[in-house]
């Protein structure tokens, strides 16, 4: 992994001043094609079906998180719904109108948070432009 050194505002205290903090550079995801093709090991006879699967997947976990419920998908983690809202003084008020987004998050399993924080993590520092 790549990360950058950033000068930005401490988000816990966007009154204060600019810190320093580390952020990865974001590099080229899989796309459908390349995570098929990785799954079944260019066998071309099985590249069409995998990728079919995985959209049908695609579709299932966004039908089941638009009706409110969590996806769990064993030994890889979990996709939820959330909302983000802003804080008001009264039950009433804290309705529909108070909710400023839908977000999907990601509970990655016990088994993959190691693997990425694992010892065969490297971590390179990218060149700075200036």
């Amino acid at each position: 992994m790549e990360y950058k050194v950033i000068k930005a505002v401490n988000p816990r205290d966007p009154k204060g001043k600019k810190v320093y903090r580390a952020k990865l550079v974001k590099q080229r995801g899989l796309n459908y094609d390349d995570l098929t093709l990785q799954l079944v090991r260019g066998n071309k006879k099985w590249h069409l079906m995998s990728r079919q699967i995985l959209m049908m997947l695609r579709f299932l976990v966004a039908q089941e998180m638009r009706e409110g419920r969590e996806v769990r998908i064993e030994d890889f983690g979990t996709f939820y719904p959330s909302v983000k809202s802003v804080n008001k003084d009264s039950k009433r008020k804290a309705g529909d109108g108070a909710i400023k987004a839908i977000k999907i998050g990601f509970r990655p399993a016990g088994w993959l948070k190691k693997e990425v924080n694992g010892s065969r993590l490297r971590l390179e520092r990218a060149s700075d432009k200036e």
